[in-house]
């Protein structure tokens, strides 16, 4: 499954010695929660089965296109979705 359709920057806290260090870290958003505001952001990797997937607040994450995608860039016919035998 591809999941970079979305790719976003998400914020993580990160313990360096003592003290919370914030980082900005490149991912995935593969789905959305418009209800409870959040992104569900796959962490690394070309498969879901690679990397983590976890729930982010919309807050602290910053889409890289700057909106949500849908569409693929692959144009599929429309003819061969809707053939019939005959």
């Amino acid at each position: 499954m591809n999941t970079k359709r979305n790719p976003c920057t998400y914020l993580i806290e990160k313990l360096e010695g003592n003290r919370i260090v914030k980082v900005w870290t490149r991912g995935y958003v593969i789905d959305r929660d418009i209800k409870n505001q959040m992104y569900f952001v796959h962490t690394g990797g070309t498969t879901l089965d690679e990397g983590l997937t976890l729930w982010y607040d919309m807050k602290d994450v910053k889409l890289t296109k700057g909106h949500w995608t849908n569409k693929s860039n692959k144009v599929i016919s429309k003819k061969s979705l809707w053939r019939r035998s005959k």
